[in-house]
């Protein structure tokens, strides 16, 4: 074969190939300034967005963790995570989000992973939570949230990790986390807790860890309310 057809042929050869990994679905949904060189990883951390990016084509099924930490993402909408239904962790943390949809996460049914720290929400809908079946870790730390009724964790039977630590919640009432069956690790330090009903954590029959500490002391006095913890191993409640 002569030289120069080969040579040719094969910048022809090469130049395709780079035309179909250029092309391959892992990248080419990208979002506008996101990085998409790890197939399975979404990175969008420290971007300076207001909203989560939309896709620019049908989302790969490869992607299993999408990273949105550390923008000014204010508002979380029912449509912004309904293209990445295979998604195991999603990170919001460090963010400026005051509301979340109560549909928001209804398509991430394989969700493992939610970490939603460092925000400003004050509420999270009862039932937003509800489609999150195999749920093992929530981060709801750092925010400004006041209040929490066993509806927001129905559905939540896998949870093992909750952090509900830095916020404004007051009071917890009876058999509030009765839905958390598989819980093991519970922060709840530095909050505003002046009342916790008897029952509070009759349920957590499973939990090893359990933090109260910087809230007030009354609130944690009566001996009774930790009767029915019979494995927990950890209690910070000073």
């Amino acid at each position: 074969m002569d030289t120069g057809n080969f040579l040719a042929g094969m910048c022809f050869f090469l130049l395709a190939l780079n035309g179909i990994i250029s092309s391959s679905p892992a990248t080419n949904f990208c979002p506008d300034r996101c990085d998409c060189q790890h197939p399975q990883h979404l990175m969008c951390t420290n971007r300076g967005l207001r909203i989560v990016p939309k896709p620019a084509a049908r989302v790969s099924e490869e992607v299993l963790i999408f990273s949105l930490g550390g923008n000014f993402i204010g508002n979380i909408s029912a449509f912004d995570f309904t293209r990445y239904s295979n998604l195991v962790r999603l990170n919001l943390q460090y963010n400026q989000i005051q509301t979340i949809q109560p549909k928001a996460f209804e398509k991430l049914s394989k969700l493992e992973e939610l970490y939603l720290g460092h925000n400003l929400l004050s509420n999270i809908p009862a039932g937003t939570l509800q489609p999150l079946k195999k749920l093992t870790i929530l981060y709801g730390n750092n925010n400004d949230i006041k209040k929490i009724t066993p509806e927001l964790f129905a559905n939540l039977d896998n949870l093992v990790k909750l952090r509900l630590d830095g916020n404004s919640i007051e009071v917890l009432q009876d058999s509030v986390f009765k839905g958390l069956s598989s819980l093991h690790y519970l922060h709840l330090e530095s909050n505003k807790l002046q009342n916790i009903h008897r029952n509070a954590f009759s349920k957590l029959t499973n939990l090893r860890f359990l933090n109260l500490a910087h809230n007030k002391q009354s609130a944690v006095r009566n001996a009774l309310t930790f009767s029915q913890l019979r494995a927990l191993t950890t209690l910070a409640a000073v």
